[in-house]
């Protein structure tokens, strides 16, 4: 994509200016904005406007979701900006989009007809022969998924990952893996899959695959054999040796005589 914008020296005093993930979220959303009317599935999406989600806007400008969720809210309190939701995606239009962007017209254009070019070259709803995601994914850049992208490819490949637990885990992440970037999803998908098929496997080779695994808290198991360990400990010494029957009758293991007396000890 090719062209450019225009920035007014005025933006330096906007209110948003020094809060940085909202000031980069509205710089980013002019960007990408359509600089004509356009359609995508179905929906009108006028200039201005440009039909994504919070994910993918995430994803292009590498904050958070919840950075981006925050940003949007700031930008639609002070009235630069809407969002329609959408079955699939929403819809976000920059609110007086044409006071930041003039319309190009050949009264406006320069006399090399640069800016004319650079502007018929950028790529509107419209103009696409393919879906973003998949213009994305050619070009090398990474376009996060959505659950449902996730469900269809593990029913297509016969993967036996749990796709919503895989989508939590990297959603989550904001799509890290370590410190880099996933840059093919799929992939990762197929090494999970790979990890299930080889623990199940193992499992299988020890007999124990019949049986619902566990999450054990190691730290409460521990405290629990300390307890039991220091009540044993506590417990009175006539507890800790068992009386036999001979004892109980005769009121101890001397027929009933007192231990310390001549008879018994021999003097």
């Amino acid at each position: 994509m090719s062209g450019h914008i225009k920035i007014d020296r005025r933006i330096l005093a906007w209110e948003w200016y020094r809060e940085k993930h909202t000031f980069k979220l509205f710089i980013h959303l002019i960007l990408r904005a359509n600089w004509r009317d356009g359609r995508f599935q179905g929906v009108e999406i006028p200039r201005g406007s440009l039909a994504s989600s919070y994910q993918n806007l995430a994803g292009e400008t590498g904050l958070s979701i919840q950075n981006v969720r925050t940003a949007v809210k700031n930008l639609k309190k002070t009235g630069e900006l809407t969002v329609i939701r959408h079955t699939k995606f929403s819809v976000f239009t920059v609110k007086n989009y044409d006071k930041y962007q003039t319309p190009n017209t050949e009264s406006n254009m320069d006399s090399t007809g640069d800016q004319q070019a650079s502007n018929i070259q950028l790529t509107t709803i419209e103009e696409k022969k393919e879906g973003k995601k998949e213009r994305r994914e050619r070009e090398g850049q990474f376009a996060p998924p959505t659950l449902e992208d996730v469900n269809r490819y593990c029913r297509e490949n016969g993967l036996v990952v749990d796709a919503e637990r895989f989508f939590d885990h990297y959603s989550s992440r904001n799509w890290m893996s370590g410190r880099n970037r996933i840059s093919d999803w799929k992939e990762k998908l197929r090494d999970w899959d790979r990890q299930d098929r080889k623990k199940d496997r193992e499992l299988r080779a020890t007999g124990f695959s019949n049986f619902e695994q566990r999450e054990y808290d190691m730290h409460e198991l521990e405290r629990q054999l300390l307890q039991s360990q220091e009540a044993v400990l506590q417990e009175p010494a006539a507890h800790k040796f068992p009386v036999t029957q001979e004892e109980a009758k005769g009121g101890g293991g001397y027929g009933g005589r007192d231990p310390g007396s001549p008879e018994v000890s021999g003097e």
